[in-house]
């Protein structure tokens, strides 16, 4: 691993775990600043649709003219979020705060990663996608260390990480030019590219068209999208669907040990960043049905044990399969373009999250809590099919090229 790869890794991780100082006692903080749950409610859809609305245009901004200085703007919004909710005099603060939160995540995410693997490209790695395991494994070992040294260390209501989380991400932007590589846009490999004509936007909008017609790259956003849906069904409703069995069993001791399994959900996927074996992708979704399966079991059971090892094997297994997809989402895609195409892929699991999360909430309402592990069920359900449908694709081309 050369010195420019790197700063790129250490910079990504310092920008993760500055972020992660208060992400086990986020919630918390900002209730006692004044905010009831559904002030909670609308400050996260704030955020959701700046995300939305941000995404795909900052990509392409990213694409076409710096990644390096879209990044930049990323993590200074990310120091202002950090500075305004710690300062926050008024609730309004808070809003405001979030919008710049909501600026933060959309610059970052496609930016970063399309500028990881381009520089892996450039700088002549024998695998540049071996860089998102590298990421992987990176950032969430140091965001590890930041959820368990502000989630036990300071108390809930304090503002101390706030500050310090907001003075790192301004130092990091100081340093963003100094420490980045510089955008090289790499000779395009895609035929599609190639052969496109016409104005650099209209040419740009007929190669992202002509990937709908690349039914592999499809199968393969398509099952990264709907197993994020799972994902980030568990995600939200985790410490939801433990409360009640660990309310019986450790009393008065909740706070500690939500914070120690939170640290351990973030080491297990920082362990799937370090495995560079490519399993496929449909044994990956087959181990998180089983575990989803007794996710549900232990649900039904209200036994503490059968819930949290499913919650913590199911983060393992979802980044190992993130990881793959994501390698193989770029394999696919041009070098040119890769923040934009990551960008629609995650702006339609944003809507599509918006119509679940309104489904899972009123099913919620009617049935109770078992209902979160029936649909992370159906969602890996369908996304096995759409693997299933990679393999016959793939032995397809294998008897064509015989």
């Amino acid at each position: 691993m050369n010195h420019k790869i790197k700063k790129l890794l250490y910079f990504d991780s310092v920008f993760s775990g500055a972020r992660m100082l208060t992400g086990s006692t986020a919630i918390l903080y900002l209730m006692s600043r004044g905010l009831s749950i559904a002030d909670i409610a609308f400050l996260k859809l704030l955020q959701h649709l700046v995300i939305l609305l941000m995404d795909i245009p900052s990509s392409y901004i990213a694409d076409r003219y710096s990644k390096r200085f879209i990044i930049f703007v990323s993590v200074l919004c990310g120091s202002i979020w950090m500075v305004f909710t710690a300062y926050s005099p008024s609730i309004w603060w808070l809003f405001v705060a979030e919008m710049f939160n909501g600026f933060s995540l959309a610059l970052y995410s496609g930016s970063f990663e399309s500028l990881a693997i381009n520089t892996a490209i450039s700088e002549g790695l024998k695998d540049p996608f071996i860089i998102i395991n590298w990421v992987t494994k990176y950032s969430f070992f140091f965001m590890a260390l930041a959820a368990f040294f502000g989630g036990l260390f300071v108390k809930t209501q304090s503002s101390v990480f706030w500050w310090i989380g907001g003075i790192l991400l301004f130092t990091l932007a100081v340093l963003a030019f100094y420490i980045l590589p510089g955008d090289i846009l790499q000779c395009t490999h895609n035929e599609n590219y190639k052969k496109s004509t016409g104005l650099s936007i209209k040419k740009d909008f007929h190669y992202i068209t002509s990937l709908f017609n690349n039914i592999n790259l499809m199968l393969i956003i398509a099952i990264g999208i709907v197993v994020s849906l799972s994902y980030q069904v568990l995600i939200q409703y985790w410490q939801v669907l433990t409360y009640i069995p660990l309310e019986k069993n450790l009393v008065g001791k909740q706070g500690f040990v939500y914070s120690i399994i939170f640290v351990i959900i973030l080491l297990v996927q920082h362990f799937a960043g370090k495995i560079s074996y490519e399993y496929h992708i449909k044994h990956l979704i087959l181990a998180l049905l089983l575990v989803s399966i007794l996710l549900l079991i232990g649900n039904i059971w209200n036994t503490p044990l059968i819930i949290v090892i499913p919650i913590v094997a199911f983060f393992f297994f979802y980044r190992l399969s993130m990881v793959y997809l994501s390698k193989q989402t770029h394999r696919e895609i041009d070098n040119k373009l890769r923040a934009t195409v990551i960008s629609i892929s995650n702006t339609a699991l944003r809507i599509l999250l918006v119509v679940f999360f309104l489904l899972i909430g009123v099913a919620i309402h009617y049935i109770g809590l078992n209902v979160v592990p029936i649909f992370i069920l159906l969602f890996l359900l369908l996304c096995f099919l759409l693997s299933v449908g990679i393999s016959s694709k793939i032995k397809l081309l294998q008897n064509r090229n015989k």
